[in-house]
């Protein structure tokens, strides 16, 4: 397993702006696994549901999405959004799947305590998955960002994996 440490806190919200951009200049049919993590999505869970909305407006197929939070904040609009996208996934996949998602929260030696009450909230969603407070090894660190910056991987710093060889 490989895992990339971010860079530092903005404070940016993405935009209705931006999401139409995206999905107006690109073609979609067809969307594997899709990832949210990064920032915290729970203060901004009405961009989430507007993604969720342009997918299912564009009839976009999902085979499953991945979520990631540190679980310090609860968002109504964030699980809403997140509800309607495994509804969603259920319904153009026809078949009934046992987790068509994962909401997960991020609980290393990089984030802060999750809130108690904030997990009891996510407890009843079919797809949350409690993550136990875990270290991550210096050798799935890639040595890339801030993790490079502060010193936090044994890997070596190879440029020419981020680079398209011609």
């Amino acid at each position: 397993m490989l895992i990339v440490v971010g860079g530092e806190s903005q404070n940016i919200d993405i935009s209705k702006e931006i999401i139409d951009n995206f999905f107006g200049k690109n073609d979609i049919y067809n969307i594997g696994t899709l990832l949210f993590s990064g920032g915290e999505p729970t203060l901004n869970g009405k961009m989430l549901e507007y993604i969720v909305d342009k997918i299912i407006e564009k009839e976009i197929t999902v085979g499953m999405f991945m979520f990631g939070i540190n679980g310090l904040f609860y968002s109504e609009e964030l699980v809403s959004g997140l509800n309607k996208l495994k509804d969603y996934i259920l319904l153009k996949s026809n078949r009934r799947r046992c987790c068509p998602g994962l909401l997960m929260v991020s609980q290393d030696q990089f984030h802060k305590q999750a809130d108690n009450e904030v997990i009891e909230k996510l407890k009843c969603l079919s797809y949350f998955s409690p993550i136990d407070k875990h270290k991550m090894r210096e050798e799935d660190i890639l040595p890339y960002g801030r993790a490079y910056e502060n010193g936090l991987s044994k890997q070596q710093l190879d440029l020419s994996k981020l680079s398209k060889k011609l």
